[in-house]
């Protein structure tokens, strides 16, 4: 085997080697992005938690306002309008906080699938450093043996020493 034959062989290695590697690589980056995915997905619920607190208060504020200028005014805080007013507010700043519920919610679920998508691109990636190996050990060895590096050497049958 000749010295460009083995840096041949070496070559397909290397290259292999490196597919394979890449793909390691491109599969823990995948895997970053999906953790990260994922923490900025619990926050997003937090923070929509937090926005439901708020508009829950703020409606209450609201509420003890106007029981506040209702029994001012005269007219009482159980007269019905006030109550009406007040159901409305209540009904409003429910449907406040519900929509900041949801809106943390489907934000969340969208990283969470971007998170799985990233996953999915990481094994992908890992799959073709596998495959791009191969290609490039297999091409190494046919280039081997194109080259003659695998011709089977049959030792000759000629007796090296002549009888007469």
């Amino acid at each position: 085997m000749s010295g460009f034959e083995i840096l041949g062989l070496a070559g397909a290695a290397l290259s292999g080697i490196g597919s394979i590697a890449g793909g390691i690589a491109a599969s823990n980056a995948s895997e970053a992005q999906a953790k990260a995915a994922e923490r900025q997905a619990s926050e997003e619920r937090a923070a929509s938690q937090r926005e439901a607190v708020q508009r829950s208060k703020e409606a209450r504020l609201v509420m003890s306002r106007q029981q506040a200028v209702a029994s001012a005014s005269g007219a009482g805080a159980t007269d019905p309008t006030v109550l009406k007013l007040m159901g409305d507010v209540a009904g409003q700043g429910y449907n406040n906080s519900q929509a900041a519920l949801y809106e943390g919610e489907s934000r969340g679920r969208a990283l969470e699938d971007q998170a799985a998508i990233s996953r999915m691109q990481g094994r992908q990636a890992r799959l073709a450093g596998f495959i791009g190996a191969g290609t490039s050990i297999l091409s190494g060895f046919s280039g081997f043996s194109n080259a003659g590096g695998f011709k089977r050497r049959i030792p000759s049958t000629t007796p090296k020493y002549r009888y007469s």
